[in-house]
């Protein structure tokens, strides 16, 4: 069973019934083991605790118990991996397809605007040229980022695609609904 650790909204101290958790105590070399798989792992010592405590339980419970168990941890992955998935996609998009036309509106303005205000240099004319060279440079490393993640999101994603109806030629679109045939 893949783990991952568990969302923070059912995350409970080890004393549900006391207010503040007695918190739980290691051997010293079980300890320093924790910290020594943390840093390597790079994953907080918590996540690891859940996830040694997850694969225990799944060995040791039987039957309809473990089935769920199962079903509620597999779920909670899932949501985990779903919700982690939406954040990278929307720094990728954020940073990467999105970021030139959010640039443009930063340093040029709202065409319609224009129209409006003839005199008007830029929607950020006063920003110092300091200020103009360092969001340039911030705009330069997200986008940097974006397409870092998705090289690295192109080695770990399954190789499946969503299909909905764009193909290499354009769109197969039925105007009257549906895909083409």
């Amino acid at each position: 069973m893949a783990s991952s650790p568990s969302s923070n909204r059912n995350v409970h101290s080890a004393h549900r019934s006391r207010s503040r958790s007695r918190g739980i105590r290691f051997k010293d070399f079980v300890l320093d083991k924790l910290d020594w798989l943390s840093e390597e792992t790079g994953e907080k010592v918590n996540v690891l605790v859940n996830r040694a405590c997850e694969t225990f339980l799944a060995e040791k419970l039987t039957g309809e118990v473990l089935e769920e168990f199962t079903v509620e941890a597999e779920l909670e992955n899932l949501i985990e991996e779903e919700k982690s998935l939406r954040e990278k996609l929307t720094v990728i998009l954020r940073s990467g397809a999105y970021l030139r036309d959010y640039a443009r509106r930063l340093f040029e303005g709202d065409t319609a605007e224009f129209d409006r205000l003839r005199k008007r240099i830029g929607a950020y004319s006063h920003m110092t040229e300091e200020e103009i060279d360092v969001a340039l440079r911030i705009l330069a490393r997200r986008e940097a980022i974006s397409k870092r993640l998705v090289e690295l999101m192109d080695k770990i994603l399954p190789k499946e695609r969503y299909s909905f109806g764009l193909t290499e030629k354009g769109w197969k679109i039925n105007p009257r609904g549906g895909e083409k045939a």
